[in-house]
């Protein structure tokens, strides 16, 4: 750790002397204390935390948003969480191992909760958060991610700080320095002190520099390198993004083109190359996660060439620099991501020097675990394999191949958090066997691997972490034993049923283009893992994992493996495994969520994905409907959970129902989807149902899969907030057999009935359904007895003041045509069956009006009126479209 200037502890202490921080320093004296929580009655004690999380400890800026949600969770769990809360009082209490329980308290995060254990004890615990972490990375100290750690680093480094300084006496003033270098203009220039200082001269501080991939694996580098380019993917927007000013409209323009497929991350990596990347940023090429091809500078504004196959996103580029730079033992791995901004000077000068100084060819820096001798030997098994010649050479296996990769895996174990050490063996029976087991035929595998699977189970059946080495390379990662059809049964479900959390969730680890996903051809035998499948990406393999095959892994050419030392392999297998921990929970849980929730708690949590708020006057504007019936409908929405728009054609029912859907997710982190019933819809469409699957060897099996109304409400309880379902043309099915149990639970929404499936099933509180019927397909009064109770009825009829008030500002006046209109369901003389107003709302109307008459209007009148053709012929266009056009 590097000492700071006296001149910046000076300017620290000013600064604090005349800040609220100075003034909140004892602000919970005598309130967090033992006996006074002890005393506290429930309502006294979850009050407390909850003011407590709001207030953010009168430390931070406070948790308004979340601290509902934190009393929600202390309601739910109140017994255990006040004795978690107690636990600090008691003797020998561990704040590492306290620490790494908190996910169990959905939204105590470990920025509030080490504030918490601050106002406990201000010169026994520390205070970790974004700014400590950023603070202390200031003074030149590596902060790991994982909880316990990370606060063990922070700790040691303001104990340091201290015993310097004395004047700053306890952990709550070191927390105040990282607020003034970090988050106060007054501390921002002692932050560039800080930074030039831990640089020294090889790093300009006003320049940016950038980790970035020219493809996966650097595939594109040799033609970047010698044309002096650098591009970047995300073809799929195929427009020139130097026409957008802002960055905004940069990632509108690739939501616009990716839809559904849009990530929160990418967006941000594509706006960074158009708009943040500037000519003379410093930029490191990378291959994977632990090796430098390349350096160099960018060298002109952002650009687009169409004639490219693809990359066609570019900028021009000076590489200075090119060969190959293992990171050398101890170096944080490189980002998995395409494009990585490197703010911490340090980090950029450790590059630096490491680009600056000779190539790494076949040196290897420290001790490696693999030589040319293991890739020859295991190519030599290939040519024979048999157990004769893995006999004869026993000793040369057991020293260059099975004893390295051995070692490997018990230096990974020493690498993993205890989250994952709870769940996994990796003691016992890790490691297969050479021979195979072919009844006396003599034959032996020409690879090795081993594997870390959950406690209690197997390799072959189990999901597992797995190492595994052939006479090529070295593969590591995620895998489904093929024995086990229960996990990948399990593991497909579940991505199935929580995918749209799964990927704001995991997409930040996952993401990146060093991961190879799927299977390729399966050996003969199914105990031998797969190679992977190609380059698929993530996106494109969670949707349909079963169908391109439940392994995720990186593949380590046998080159990269003989130049690597034990700990640079053991860091980015250990690193590895932490990313794709995630899928081997969604293989072996039922209800994975929760425990992927609570690995991930011990990471920087996910950016929640917010919907744009979508006023009740916005909706009023568009849908020329006055606000007061929007807040009603919205009320009886609310109120029932469910509702139905009814009313004759063309009077906007859908148009409505969606538009009120947007309304209600607006500013929350739900979703809404529409569906349209039709008369064969079934049951097994809507909640669940048997479906034939294809089985790899042949035949088919037959699973239970979710419907869209059973998938819409698993997905809709992992958000917070609401979501709608549309149900278009809700009458056109049957619906007591398409509900079938959800005719009881819609009104008992706090209830769970048994499945046919099995499993019981319960509709979320904060799913809300909304229907739309056409009154002239079907009389209301024919389902008025099966839905009454169960949906609120909003009606719809033709509404002529929106024809006045659409067309306003166009040539066409609706006078006539409203007059008409109004002669013609006089005549009908039925609402259920009039003729509204919707075919009419279209801009330009009065060149297509006649066209919209002759070829909609006039056929439903035909059929209104079968038995009296002289009404409808009164209204055919050459009776009336004089009038409606008012000539």
């Amino acid at each position: 750790m590097k000492k700071p200037p006296r001149e910046l502890v000076d300017a620290f202490l000013e600064w604090y002397a005349s800040d609220p921080h100075s003034q909140n320093e004892d602000h919970y004296a005598g309130v967090v204390t033992k006996e006074h929580l002890e005393e506290l009655s429930r309502e006294e004690f979850i009050q407390l935390f909850f003011q407590f999380a709001h207030d953010g400890g009168m430390v931070q800026s406070g948790g308004e948003r979340s601290a509902s949600r934190f009393r929600k969770t202390i309601e739910a769990d109140y017994d255990e969480f006040r004795a978690f809360a107690l636990q600090p009082f008691e003797p020998g209490f561990n704040e590492v191992q306290w620490l790494e329980s908190i996910g169990r308290f959905n939204h105590f995060g470990q920025g509030l909760a080490t504030i918490y254990l601050n106002r406990i004890d201000k010169k026994r615990f520390v205070i970790i958060n974004n700014k400590a972490v950023e603070a202390v990375e200031l003074f030149g100290v590596v902060v790991p991610v994982v909880v316990g750690k990370r606060y063990e680093v922070v700790r040691d480094a303001w104990r340091q700080l201290i015993e310097w300084f004395p004047e700053f006496d306890n952990y709550y003033r070191t927390d105040a320095l990282s607020q003034f270098l970090i988050g106060e203009k007054a501390g921002a220039k002692w932050a560039n002190v800080m930074r030039g200082e831990v640089v020294g001269t090889g790093v300009d501080v006003g320049k940016r520099y950038w980790i970035y991939a020219p493809g996966e694996q650097a595939r594109l580098w040799d033609e970047f390198r010698e044309k002096g380019l650098m591009g970047i993917g995300w073809d799929a927007v195929a427009e020139d993004l130097s026409t957008y000013g802002t960055e905004d409209e940069v990632r509108a323009a690739y939501e616009k083109w990716y839809g559904d497929r849009a990530t929160t991350i990418d967006g941000k990596m594509l706006c960074a190359f158009v708009n943040t990347v500037r000519e003379g940023d410093g930029v490191f090429v990378k291959r994977g996660t632990k090796v430098i091809v390349g350096y160099g500078e960018v060298g002109s504004p952002y650009f687009y060439d169409e004639k490219r196959e693809e990359y066609r996103h570019l900028r021009k580029a000076t590489w200075s620099s090119v060969g190959e730079w293992n990171l050398p033992e101890g170096m944080k791995a490189l980002p998995v991501k395409t494009l990585t901004e490197v703010k911490d000077a340090k980090r950029v000068a450790e590059l630096l020097k490491l680009v600056g100084g000779s190539v790494v060819g076949s040196k290897v820096n420290g001790p490696a675990l693999f030589s040319k001798k293991t890739f020859a030997l295991l190519a030599e098994l290939h040519e024979h394999p048999l157990v004769s010649f893995y006999t004869e050479h026993g000793e040369e296996f057991a020293a260059h191949v099975e004893g390295p990769l051995q070692e490997l895996m018990h230096s990974v174990a020493d690498r993993l958090p205890a989250q994952m050490l709870e769940l996994l063996e990796t003691g016992k029976r890790l490691f297969a066997r050479i021979p195979k087991n072919d009844y006396g035929k003599g034959g032996a595998w020409d690879f090795y691997w081993g594997a870390f699977y959950p406690k209690g189970g197997k390799r072959t059946a189990d999901p597992q972490l797995f190492l595994w080495i052939n006479r090529n390379l070295l593969g590591f990662g995620f895998y489904v034993g093929e024995y086990g059809p229960d996990p990948r049964k399990r593991f497909v479900k579940n991505c199935a049923e929580h995918a749209a959390v799964l990927k704001r969730s995991l997409e930040p680890g996952l993401s990146g283009g060093d991961l190879v996903y799927g299977e390729g051809d399966t050996a003969p035998d199914a105990s031998q893992l797969p190679l992977g499948g190609g380059k698929l990406a993530w996106n494109e393999w969670i949707v349909d994992p079963e169908r391109f095959g439940i392994r995720v892994a990186i593949e380590l050419p046998s080159a990269d493996v003989e130049s690597a030392s034990r700990a640079a392999l053991a860091d980015l297998v250990a690193e590895t495994y932490k990313r794709l921990f995630p899928l081997v929970l969604l293989a072996h849980h039922e209800q994975p969520m929760d425990a992927i929730r609570r690995f991930l708690g011990a990471e920087v949590p996910p950016e929640e994905e917010k919907n744009p708020a979508y006023t009740l006057d916005q909706f009023a504007k568009e849908a020329y409907l006055p606000r007061e019936e929007l807040e009603r409908w919205v009320r009886a929405v609310r109120r029932k959970k469910q509702a139905i728009f009814y009313g004759p054609p063309g009077t906007g029912k859908t148009y409505v129902a969606q538009r009120l859907a947007r309304h209600l997710i607006g500013g929350g982190d739900g979703f809404s989807e529409i569906l349209q019933f039709h008369p064969s819809y079934a049951y097994e469409d809507f909640m669940q149902g048997l479906r034939p699957k294809a089985l790899k060897g042949g035949g088919l099996e037959y699973a239970m899969v979710p419907g869209r109304f059973k998938d819409f409400c698993v997905r809709a309880s992992e958000c917070k907030d609401v979501c709608v379902l549309v149900i278009d043309e809700i009458n056109r099915a049957n619906l007591a057999r398409v509900f079938g149990e959800l005719m009881f639970l819609l009104e008992y929404r706090e209830e769970s009935v048994p499945l046919a499936g099995g499993e019981r099933f319960k509709i979320p509180g904060n799913a809300l359904v909304i229907g739309t019927m056409n009154t002239a397909d079907r009389s209301i009064a024919l389902v008025d007895h099966a839905l009454r109770r169960r949906f609120a009825f909003l009606a719809l009829y033709p509404n002529y003041d929106i024809l006045s008030r659409y067309h306003t500002t166009d040539t066409f006046k609706p006078e006539g045509l409203i007059k008409v209109l109004q002669r013609v369901n006089t005549a009908i003389n039925d609402r259920h069956y009039s003729v509204g107003v919707s075919f009419f709302l279209e801009p330009g109307i009065k060149d297509k009006v006649q066209d919209v008459w002759q070829m909609e209007i006039e056929p439903y009148l035909e059929e209104i009126f079968f038995d009296k053709p002289e009404m409808a012929a009164g209204f055919a266009w050459e009776k009336v479209g004089g009038e409606i056009l008012g000539v």
